[in-house]
């Protein structure tokens, strides 16, 4: 986690949205569930 956010906070925004997307379709589907599950839970609680 400590290279991916090193890696980051160099990356532009465009190169940050591309691989979060690639990341993101590369997982299998019950991670994706759980990612968007995660993420719902943090808008929520925001």
């Amino acid at each position: 986690m400590d290279d991916a956010r090193w890696w980051a906070s160099f990356a532009s925004l465009k190169e940050r949205k591309a691989y979060a997307l690639a990341a993101y379709e590369a997982l299998p589907e019950r991670d994706q569930m759980a990612f968007r599950k995660h993420i719902s839970e943090v808008e929520i609680a925001a």
